[in-house]
């Protein structure tokens, strides 16, 4: 049986209630965020929580020492109350660098427990489909080092911008949204979809592609959070996968 999902095409007409169509989006969004949070609690998901902890502490621990090491060679000026002034500065920029660097960073590690997790959610939600195409660990890591470039060179890029108070927030979520959206769209994808077929359908639910991203991005942002928001990202990418390929009335 073939790994491959072919799109069911949406035939419907356009309500013309558009309040109860936003009220539907928001509701359905609601359900997905809650049934990623609840997959943690899933026996077959315990394994992969532990991975993505580990993995998620790991690349926080060597972002933080590496950018502290780095900065470390401008604190050498010969006189104290500098050295200590720019190593108090050098504390707050590792750490505010790190912030920025984190969601780019961890997600390097999705190879580790992405397939597992997408199996374990579709076994409980979705258990007609068929066994899906699985990447090599080896792919989907050079995939994934790719991406955590980009999206590291994008964000040093704007990162001007990342120090006005305010419009730093909407520009933050909105660029890494549309990276994660992505990139974690990608991961689920190519389990079901033919390589040639993800491009299109990114084109074609880029919307609610970004805007899953934008949630997977605000969670990578909160504190304890964002140890298992890989993990909560990939469950929630693999519901809105699911959902955004086949019309409301026969994905309950």
């Amino acid at each position: 049986m073939s790994p491959y999902r072919k799109p069911i095409e949406d035939t419907r007409t356009q309500p013309s209630d558009v309040a109860t169509e936003r009220t539907r989006a928001r509701t359905t969004m609601i359900d997905d965020i809650v049934k990623a949070v609840e997959q943690l609690a899933d026996r077959r998901s315990r394994g992969q929580v532990l991975t993505a902890i580990g993995a998620a502490l790991t690349v926080l621990i060597v972002l933080v020492v590496v950018l502290w090491q780095i900065l470390q060679v401008f604190t050498a000026t010969g006189y104290g109350w500098l050295d200590g002034f720019i190593q108090g500065a050098g504390i707050l920029a590792a750490s505010f660098i790190a912030w920025i660097a984190f969601p780019f960073a961890v997600s390097t590690t999705l190879g580790f427990f992405a397939d597992d997790l997408c199996d374990a959610v579709e076994a409980k939600h979705y258990p007609s489909l068929p066994p899906a195409r699985h990447q090599p660990l080896s792919e989907t890591l050079v995939e994934s080092l790719g991406f955590a470039g980009l999206a590291i060179l994008l964000n040093i890029a704007v990162l001007p911008l990342y120090l006005m108070p305010g419009p730093n927030i909407v520009i933050y979520l909105a660029l890494n949204g549309w990276l994660l959206g992505r990139e974690y769209f990608d991961v689920v994808a190519m389990r079901r979809a033919a390589p040639g077929e993800v491009a299109k359908l990114r084109s074609r639910l880029r919307a609610g592609i970004w805007i899953s991203g934008v949630i997977i991005a605000f969670s990578l942002t909160i504190p304890i959070v964002n140890l298992v928001a890989p993990l909560l990202g990939v469950a929630f990418m693999t519901h809105r996968y699911h959902r955004l390929l086949t019309p409301p009335e026969i994905n309950q």
